[in-house]
């Protein structure tokens, strides 16, 4: 009545060395992936410096010493607060490290800061910090302005 036969059963049944063989290429993929994934985890992990041309390098801190000039003579005619000034300088130095090295220290917190090798920027953000989101004025504003000139011409 039903067109089953025995015979189906054998051709259907696997031997257990093809079983074996996909189970030794489902962990080989398992291993490519798994190392994979890390390789580019760490990869992802090491923030490249690439520094310009020595040419470029005077240009850039000469510019950078410019505009610290400028902010100097600035506050020195009243036209902007010392908070403000904190502000620009903290954003001046950020971007002297950023055409420097070509990490983008303009995006990081400080925390963030912290994580990256840049150990010239690190103590000049910490003190740019506290006057520029204080209430009250508060840092010496020329001290900090000839420390980041320093910082600039020492690079």
């Amino acid at each position: 009545m039903f067109p089953f036969t025995v015979q189906l059963q054998e051709n259907l049944s696997f031997h257990w060395l093809w079983l074996f063989i996909a189970l030794l290429f489902l962990l080989a993929a398992i291993y490519y992936l798994y190392h994979a994934i890390k390789y580019d985890r760490e990869k992802k992990d090491i923030i490249p410096i690439h520094l310009p041309p020595k040419r470029t390098i005077r240009q850039i801190k000469e510019k950078y010493i410019e505009k610290i000039n400028d902010l100097e003579n600035d506050l020195q005619q009243n036209k902007l607060q010392p908070r403000i000034v904190y502000q620009k300088l903290s954003v001046l130095a950020r971007l002297f490290t950023y055409e420097m090295t070509g990490i983008q220290s303009q995006n990081y917190t400080l925390e963030e800061l912290r994580t990256v090798p840049l150990p010239k920027l690190i103590p000049l953000i910490e003190e740019y910090y506290t006057p520029e989101f204080a209430r009250e004025e508060l840092g010496d504003v020329l001290t900090s302005l000839q420390k980041t000139k320093e910082v600039i011409s020492s690079w």
